[in-house]
């Protein structure tokens, strides 16, 4: 049985428009559907929007503060009602570490996260060999480190605290592997060759503040690789995501990257926030007309939409304001590719908000 409600003022004109649009959406699909208007504002409450009109199916909040148009609507039906879309693969995931107690319970968190999605982990440190700088000759005996790496693997991967969940995490698959060589350039290649869907590392590593000051390791592999990165502050735990936020702009509302992100959040029975932090010149409609006609040209899962347009000093000030308003629980950023002296020349807002925040960072690439 299919249950729709409208939340709003009664014979509000948005309101109004809302629950007409709805009706024709409906008719157009030949589907039979009563919609159910709640008006007052102790039942409101119970859905726990932040403005109306709304829109809730089967329970959960579909639109909320906007009045999608018929044809919208249609799509939005044919995806959620009708078509169900394939969740998101993430079965392999790529763990580089450098042994750091950061690192550490990145592993923790990744582990909680395979286990979510039935995945398998490939832990991996990458290392260099010591030289005599008077004597350009390997000091120590290749295969003699290569054993001390892997031993030391083999310590850390075993070595974890209890899982938030109440399901153990030893059935979670885990190998490891050392690697000579500098670490950006290997990850990047290993992701790449053994077709990783995710790349987990900790945003601080064994260096702590010289990270932030020069790059980290981190910073410069979600630069580099195609493949979808999360990074895990120090000190967080995996606990269950209600909130999640993507950082809207017209450069990076691709519909590849927004099913993929909307798929993720109807994964975890979670709401998905489009924020766009308003810089001079952007104009909201076109924000948020693009957005909407990105949603509905694919199947679109069944998740709970808010847009939401705000100001700030910076973009990074503004996501983090709203993530904190709004009990955010992960924070999904687009990064574009730049060439190198760009890179240089400019300050990375993705490394930026890593750096920052205190939230898991999922980054997609776009080219």
């Amino acid at each position: 049985m299919i249950l729709i409600q409208i939340l709003g003022i009664k014979d509000y004109s948005q309101t109004v428009d809302l629950k007409n649009n709805t009706r024709k959406a409906l008719k157009a699909l030949n589907l039979n559907v009563q919609i159910e208007e709640v008006w007052e504002v102790e039942d409101i409450i119970h859905f726990k929007i932040s403005g109306i009109p709304a829109l809730v199916v089967n329970g959960r909040v579909a639109f909320q503060k906007v009045v999608p148009d018929v044809e919208d609507l249609v799509k939005f039906f044919q995806a959620t009602l009708i078509k169900k879309p394939k969740l998101p693969d993430m079965k392999k995931i790529l763990f580089p570490t450098d042994f750091s107690a950061a690192s550490q319970n990145a592993l923790n968190f990744t582990r909680n996260w395979a286990k979510n999605f039935n995945a398998e982990v490939k832990v991996i440190n990458c290392y260099s060999l010591a030289f005599d700088p008077n004597q350009p000759v390997i000091v120590e005996p290749i295969e003699e480190h290569r054993a001390a790496v892997e031993e030391r693997l083999k310590r850390f991967t075993q070595n974890h605290p209890n899982n938030e969940g109440n399901t153990p995490l030893d059935s979670v698959k885990i190998e490891s592997e050392a690697i000579m060589g500098f670490p950006v350039e290997e990850i990047v290649r290993i992701a790449n060759e053994e077709n990783f869907d995710l790349i987990v590392m900790s945003t601080i590593g064994e260096h702590g503040v010289l990270d932030q000051l020069f790059g980290s390791v981190s910073s410069a592999v979600s630069m580099k690789t195609q493949t979808p990165v999360l990074l895990i502050p120090d000190g967080i735990s995996y606990k269950k995501f209600s909130n999640i936020l993507y950082a809207a702009h017209q450069d990076t509302l691709k519909a590849d990257i927004i099913l993929e992100a909307a798929s993720l959040t109807a994964h975890f029975n979670a709401d998905l926030h489009f924020v766009h932090v308003q810089e001079e010149n952007d104009g909201e409609m076109a924000i948020e007309t693009q957005l909407f006609d990105t949603l509905f040209k694919e199947k679109f899962p069944d998740v709970s939409i808010n847009f939401s347009q705000i100001k700030g000093n910076s973009v990074m000030d503004g996501l983090l304001a709203y993530a904190s308003d709004n009990q955010v629980d992960m924070l999904i950023f687009v990064s574009k590719h730049r060439n190198f002296w760009e890179k240089i020349m400019h300050k990375s807002a993705t490394r930026e908000m890593a750096l920052h925040s205190k939230l898991p960072m999922l980054i997609f690439h776009i080219q």
